[in-house]
């Protein structure tokens, strides 16, 4: 079983190997304009993630008197 496996995995990579090597142009092409992006989207990350106000539920088992 263990030497199935080593041959799979041996496999794909085999087969996954020339498509990275074609997606590593363009990975190399985009990877300056995530770097130019990256500020922006560290500016909006806050607007679409607010912080909560979380209301302190400490007594919320407490038996009502």
């Amino acid at each position: 079983m263990k030497v199935l496996s080593i041959v799979l995995i041996g496999f794909l990579a085999y087969c996954l190997l020339p498509i990275a090597y074609c997606l590593l142009p363009i990975a190399y092409c985009l990877l300056p304009i995530a770097y130019c992006l990256l500020p922006l989207a560290s500016c909006l990350l806050p607007l679409a993630f607010p912080k909560r106000d979380y209301v302190d539920n400490s007594n919320n088992n407490a038996i009502a008197s």
